[in-house]
């Protein structure tokens, strides 16, 4: 009999750890679900940072090939005058 509720006991221990550990691998997957939530949302805004400056880049190279033109035929024109 003493053997049994030993045994019942041991069981019971076990179970209550066995939930304890679940309980804890659960937390842990949640605060593993949260930080991915997170760095999800931080890729996503960085991806659209590098867009806008990609096109700001653009933009800027677009104007300084046009200032670039533009010196150019003043250049010219200086030259010509002279």
């Amino acid at each position: 009999m003493a053997l049994k509720r030993r045994t019942a006991y041991k069981a019971e221990e076990e179970a209550g750890k066995a939930e304890k550990d679940k309980s804890e691998q659960d937390e842990m997957i949640d605060v593993l679900n949260g930080r991915i939530h997170r760095l999800g949302e931080q890729v996503a805004l960085y991806d659209g940072q590098i867009r806008a400056q990609t096109e700001e880049t653009a933009a800027a190279e677009a104007t300084l090939l046009e200032a670039t033109a533009e010196m150019d035929i003043v250049s010219r024109e200086k030259a010509r005058l002279l």
